[in-house]
């Protein structure tokens, strides 16, 4: 086996949240290629809490100064 693979979630790579993994197969030999982290319910809690917290908005200079110079915008 070449390779094993982690999540990817909030930036990082993890293993799943079960330590659970399993083999995928070559297709062209049917030989196991790669090890792959088995996310699971907890992982993909996980994914989508990285996900919105990513998407919230930002007041700093990732705004557009229109927003920034708006306080009712804030509120």
């Amino acid at each position: 086996m070449s390779t094993t693979n982690a999540l990817f979630i909030g930036g990082e790579w993890q293993s799943a949240a079960s330590g659970a993994e399993f083999d995928t197969l070559d297709p062209a030999t049917g030989q196991p290629n790669a090890q792959v982290a088995d996310a699971g319910a907890a992982d993909a809690d996980a994914a989508v809490t990285a996900a919105r917290r990513a998407l919230q908005p930002r007041v700093g200079r990732d705004h557009l100064c229109t927003t920034r110079a708006n306080p009712v915008a804030h509120r």
